[in-house]
């Protein structure tokens, strides 16, 4: 069997000239070989073909970093199930605000008040921002920042709900238990997001939405409520 060619040895001042040129992004964490103009032509040593662990570092680190953020989407019958819920309950509330901006409403003063005023020009927008984080890409610098102002509006809108009492002869009613269950499923939205849990984060946020959207969004059409005098009255 014919042995391999040595390597054949660098004179000072070349190995002097290629220690201060300047290298590539990632050279410094590659392993230190001999400049190429040092190499023989021929076959390669079998010791560079030999992957090593710092090769294996970087192309596992330059892929992590040029790959796409991952992505967290629904199935196809849940994205549509989700947007012609949604679509559906955002074109109602849009008629009824319509209403109610053009004096077509009855006349509703309890609106006058700070916490009712604050729900609705919270949850309102809350609405097509959420349907547009679920229905559009996901992982992205983009959905975090829009799914950071969701998760803000449906704390606020939450708390807001807690001090409007003008339903169930001024107490708390059936309704409040949705800004509860916003207020407990906010924290475990986040802690699951930063913890990496992309499963659990998805499942927090459909129930969220589901829950405290879509089906508080329903309810808020019953007889002698706000939304449904908007709309219906």
């Amino acid at each position: 069997m014919r042995p391999h060619p040595p390597f054949v040895s660098c004179p000072p001042a070349l190995r002097e000239r290629e220690k201060h040129r300047p290298r590539r992004r990632f050279a410094k964490f590659l392993p230190r070989s001999r400049s190429c103009a040092c190499r023989p032509t021929g076959r390669r040593h079998p010791s560079d073909l030999r992957p090593t662990a710092h090769r294996g570092r970087i192309q596992m680190t330059y892929s992590a970093m040029t790959a796409r953020p991952a992505s967290v989407d629904l199935m196809p019958a849940a994205r549509t199930a989700l947007a012609l819920a949604g679509g559906s309950l955002l074109l109602l509330v849009l008629y009824a605000a319509g209403r109610a901006a053009f004096g077509l409403a009855p006349a509703t003063p309890w609106v006058r008040d700070a916490a009712l005023a604050v729900h609705l020009a919270t949850v309102i927008p809350a609405l097509p921002l959420g349907l547009y984080v679920f229905l559009a890409r996901k992982g992205g610098a983009r959905h975090k920042a829009l799914g950071k102002l969701w998760l803000l509006l449906m704390a606020v809108t939450a708390v807001a709900t807690l001090f409007i009492r003008n339903v169930g002869e001024g107490g708390f009613s059936f309704i409040h238990l949705f800004s509860v269950l916003t207020l407990i499923g906010i924290p475990k939205v986040v802690t699951t997001a930063r913890r990496g849990d992309i499963a659990a984060h998805r499942a927090h946020l459909l129930r969220l939405f589901v829950g405290a959207m879509l089906v508080a969004g329903s309810l808020s059409f019953l007889p002698g409520r706000t939304m449904a005098l908007w709309a219906f009255g």
